[in-house]
């Protein structure tokens, strides 16, 4: 067996990130950018590409991902998808481009330095420096910008992005990798596993450790950071076994844990009490599982053994049959209600003011909804769903808009009303890929099936990809261009007025960040007729100083 040794450095970003890691060979494009993912502290959440000098190209999903990559596209490019293996690229130079998320374009040098005999069929890294910016924060040239010139209004999140930024643990990152890609246990697995025989990996829960021990094993500071993570105080004199020990009393309260875990997912909180029946080896998880065990492990519910095993202590067990199951289904169903209309909010308008989302929440709900159980939930999202972020107490935004036009969105907002559905259709945009599909938008993808030749598919999802570039404030210029990156076929005379106009229609029945939710035809409507006396609209939120009728 053999592996690589590489170097990844990430391009563009000061303090320099880089890793000197091992990585097995044999393993294919998607598995490489899973790892490379992982080595540099990516989520893997977003597409890759590899170019080498060559003109090599080799693009996809990063194995495990949900995000999967368009066909049309990157058949067009003269890419291929990521299937195959890796070491024809690795013998044949001597570095190469890797590109993370193929919308904020993170940048990486890859140095193949040497390739060497190896036992382990799961990454090591040897050496790094750095810490990975946050993701979905607009790449390298955004995130500089952020961090040597913030403005007024982007000071807090520029803090707040710092904090994120966790040191480099070597430590902790190689424990992490040898707990997913398998570890020393994987290749000491019978051959009957190979052939999907999972029988034989059955845990008896009578070996695994208690709450106590599992705490005791981690180091001092791990338990620091947990007490952290808890937002306890009073720890800088307490020895490890005190701290381990009043750690182990908060985690078994069932009242805090019900607090704790009332505004996890349904899939989420399915998995936890699964995982307390089920003890399960690492390499037996998804990437999503694992994911979800690392939420909970986050909090000091689940541990991973020596062995490579995901369990729950007996005492968390008992603590989770303790809780009142009536209170703690009400608290869910109060918490997930808050985190849908945030999410609704964020989706519809991009950015919204906290007291109007308040108004709107108790609108439409008996319960009335204060500011300090708003942050409250708010600091209960889990990872991979945090996109409702609070900027200057005043606003709650979409994590995913770049903070360079933070100030140009909500310039254009100013004065203009908010356009607030009913509940049921209010709260159809808390799935973030969820926007209204008008006719017009319909009359569209016709045409690029009809006259432009494309697959269905392909017209489906170039509309859907136009019509959020319109809904988050993007130009003409933007979507024209679009159109090329799609590479959408040259069209006639003819054919170029007709999308033209076709697009012109449908952009004018896009509900738009910049309009609160409104659409250019409802808004050019409201000028001519609301603001001259006529009767507002029940589902608008006024001018200031205008009331209804």
């Amino acid at each position: 067996m053999y592996a690589y040794q590489i170097k990844i450095s990430l391009e563009d970003v000061v303090p320099q990130v880089w890793r000197r890691a091992i990585i097995p060979g044999g393993i294919s494009f998607s598995r490489m950018a899973a790892m490379l993912n992982d080595i540099m502290g990516w989520s893997g959440t977003h597409l890759y590409a590899l170019v080498t000098s060559s003109g090599f190209h080799v693009s996809g999903a990063p194995e495990g991902a949900e995000e999967e990559p368009d066909d049309f596209v990157l058949e067009e490019q003269g890419m291929t998808g990521g299937g195959q293996e890796i070491d024809e690229v690795f013998c044949n130079n001597k570095d190469f481009l890797y590109i993370y998320d193929l919308g904020d374009s993170w940048e990486h040098r890859v140095e193949i330095e040497k390739r060497e005999a190896a036992k382990e069929v799961y990454p090591r890294i040897l050496m790094g420096e750095g810490s990975c910016p946050p993701e979905d924060c607009g790449g390298a040239a955004v995130f500089m910008e952020l961090m040597e010139r913030p403005s007024d209004v982007e000071q807090e999140l520029a803090d707040m992005y710092r904090e994120e930024m966790e040191p480099f643990d070597l430590e902790r990152t190689n424990e992490f990798l040898k707990a997913v890609y398998g570890g020393e246990a994987f290749s000491k697995l019978p051959e009957a596993l190979c052939d999907g025989d999972l029988d034989i990996l059955s845990v008896d829960p009578k070996l695994l450790p208690n709450l106590s021990e599992s705490l005791m094993s981690y180091r001092a500071a791990d338990l620091k950071a947990l007490w952290k993570k808890w937002e306890m105080k009073g720890y800088s004199g307490l020895r490890k076994q005190e701290l381990a020990d009043r750690l182990a009393e908060v985690l078994t309260d069932p009242d805090t844990m019900s607090g704790k875990l009332c505004a996890i997912r349904e899939e989420s909180l399915a998995f936890f009490e699964t995982l307390q029946e089920n003890p399960v080896y690492a390499f037996e998880l998804t990437r999503e599982a694992h994911a979800q065990a690392g939420l909970f492990m986050e909090k000091g519910y689940v541990f991973l053994t020596e062995e490579l095993i995901f369990f729950v202590p007996k005492e968390i067990k008992e603590c989770y049959r303790r809780m009142n199951r009536a209170v703690f289904e009400e608290k869910r169903r109060r918490a997930r209600r808050i985190l849908d209309y945030c999410m609704a909010a964020v989706n519809l308008y991009g950015i919204v003011e906290i007291d109007k989302l308040i108004e709107i929440f108790n609108g439409q709900n008996e319960t009335p909804l204060e500011k300090g159980e708003l942050f409250a939930v708010l600091a209960l999202q889990e990872d991979e769903e945090e996109r409702c972020v609070v900027c200057g107490l005043a606003y709650l935004c979409d994590s995913a808009i770049q903070w360079d036009i933070f100030d140009a969105i909500l310039q254009e907002q100013m004065g203009k009303p908010y356009y607030v559905p009913r509940q049921e259709a209010f709260l159809r945009y808390a799935d973030p890929d969820y926007c209204e599909k008008p006719l017009a938008w319909k009359a569209v993808e016709r045409f690029f099936k009809k006259e432009m030749r494309l697959k269905d598919f392909d017209a489906e999802f170039l509309c859907h990809e136009l019509q959020m570039i319109v809904h988050v404030g993007g130009d003409p210029d933007t979507v024209f261009e679009t159109l090329g990156e799609f590479q959408v076929p040259e069209p006639t005379e003819r054919q170029m007025i007709q999308m033209a106009d076709l697009l012109m229609d449908a952009w004018n029945c896009t509900r738009m960040v910049t309009n609160r939710g409104f659409t250019p035809n409802e808004m050019k409507g409201m000028e001519s007729s609301g603001t001259e006396g006529g009767e507002i609209p029940d589902n608008i939120i006024p001018f200031p100083g205008q009331q209804k009728e």
